[in-house]
């Protein structure tokens, strides 16, 4: 396995942002980065599933978003006029189904009212 980011960053724990966002990860606690373009930050979110081993859901989410697409939806599966009503997983129900990492680029363009049913 080959990692091509570099830790720059030093947070007052004395940590670099990597081992603080897999110490994050190991305590199952949730992480929200922010910062201007360019600084590394999608960099470092597509590495730490390398680092832990673990599969990566992500979605861009933008101002019309609702919840389906995260959490999930029904959805009519069938042949030949028989369906039956299946439930298709979001891209952060399936981070949790498989024990993944959920990343959701632009989470905070989401509608305040969709933020706070997802929290």
């Amino acid at each position: 396995m080959k990692i091509k980011y570099v830790a720059n960053q030093l947070t007052p724990e004395g940590l670099d942002e990597v081992q603080r966002t897999i110490l994050a990860y190991k305590l199952g606690q949730h992480v929200a980065m922010s910062g201007p373009p360019g600084v590394g930050k999608t960099d470092l979110v597509m590495n730490i599933p390398k680092i832990v081993e673990r599969p990566m859901f992500d979605i861009t989410c933008d101002s019309y978003m609702t919840e389906g697409p995260l959490v999930g939806f029904p959805e009519l599966e069938g042949e030949n006029g028989h369906t039956v009503t299946v439930w298709r997983n979001g891209a952060a129900s399936q981070a949790a189904a498989e024990n993944g990492i959920f990343y959701g680029d632009e989470f905070d363009l989401l509608q305040g009212s969709v933020q706070k049913r997802l929290n």
